[in-house]
């Protein structure tokens, strides 16, 4: 069974302790494209909160990618963060509006 089946099966099942047994192992492996895979798996299936540990981890380790920051936006939004939601976007909107600067 490959890792993206492991965590839906453990997700699906409700399994908190597996799924935060195979977050670490990623971590840890620094398997980040699956982490990121992850965490849209989460959200969908309404593990928000998890889903944004995975995307403030992802952000710690790639700070300039602009997604990771639009989605741990969406994630905080869930949460009731709106004002750290703000914040992560006005970081990216600056980085967006200069690429269309002459």
């Amino acid at each position: 069974m490959n890792q993206l089946h492991e965590f839906e099966k453990a997700i699906f099942e409700g399994d908190i302790r597996l799924m935060n047994e195979l977050i670490d192992r990623a971590e840890k492996m620094e398997e980040f494209d699956l982490l990121y895979d992850v965490a849209g798996l989460m959200v969908e299936y309404g593990y928000i909160g998890q889903a944004d540990h995975i995307y403030e981890t992802l952000s710690q380790v790639m700070p300039d990618e602009a997604q990771l920051k639009i989605d741990r936006a969406s994630t905080l939004l869930e949460l009731g963060d709106e004002d750290e939601a703000l914040l992560l976007l006005s970081e990216v909107m600056p980085t967006r509006m200069n690429m269309f600067k002459r």
